[in-house]
């Protein structure tokens, strides 16, 4: 059965691991990372902060929110130091019906609170 990590990152990665080009992580095993784990990345260390037109901030750190990914594959050994592994990550994405679907049987169950008003 897989398990979700949440790990910390410095954001200098962010970029990097939105566009693709970050798809491996080398880490302490202390988490007993598998093939087929879920991790959401924590990102530290916010190095810009930008305001929206509502007043709001948006950080650096913000552009990994509610993003998951899935390892693809766990090595150890090769020349790592020993406890530590390797592994390769691919982001896990939701395709477009599931959404909908999903979205659809929260608006049922929302609905079913409020005992059908809405109709």
């Amino acid at each position: 059965m897989s398990k979700t990590h949440t790990i910390k990152i410095n954001d200098w990665f962010v970029d990097d691991i939105l566009s693709g080009r970050k798809r491996i992580e080398v880490r302490e095993n202390d988490h007993l990372y598998q093939t087929g784990d879920l991790i959401k990345f924590a990102p530290i260390n916010a190095r810009y902060q930008l305001q929206t037109l509502d007043g709001g901030i948006i950080t650096s750190t913000d552009k990994l929110d509610g993003k998951v990914y899935k390892i693809t594959f766990v090595e150890s050994g090769y020349g790592l130091q020993n406890g530590y592994v390797a592994f390769g990550f691919e982001e896990v994405v939701e395709d477009a019906k599931s959404s909908a679907i999903l979205n659809a049987l929260e608006s049922m169950a929302e609905v079913q609170k409020t005992g059908g008003s809405e109709w």
